[in-house]
């Protein structure tokens, strides 16, 4: 009876120990698998960092094209109205040319008739 007692007491030891194994390799392999959720955290981590980075370098860059197109509009802006003077000053010079262009064909008229009386 006592060598049957022992016998099943080996045999709940080599189970018991059986489990305790099982149970170790599960836990290693779940520490393992955290360790890898740390890894890939990590990465996480900084593809988010360098995303942020990239985002901020182009939110400036933005800034600065913004600027450059202010810029250009305003560049345009001044180049209509210094256009638009610059047509003005011509149609006047054009007009004062037409007055001067008439008073040359009255002298030109006047000196024809003269010269018509001295001949």
């Amino acid at each position: 009876q006592k060598s049957f007692a022992l016998e099943e007491l080996s045999l709940e030891l080599q189970s018991s120990q059986e489990r305790v194994q099982d149970q170790q390799s599960r836990a290693e392999r779940h520490a393992a698998t955290i360790e890898d959720q740390k890894l890939l955290l990590e990465q996480l981590r900084s593809a988010v960092k360098r995303h942020e980075e990239l985002n901020v370098e182009q939110s400036g860059e933005m800034k600065e094209l913004d600027r450059q197109l202010s810029s250009s509009k305003q560049s345009v802006k001044d180049l209509e109205r210094h256009a638009t003077g610059q047509a003005e000053k011509m149609v006047a010079q054009k007009l004062e040319l037409e007055a001067l262009g008439e008073q040359l064909d009255v002298c030109q008229q006047e000196m024809q008739q003269k010269d018509e009386k001295f001949s």
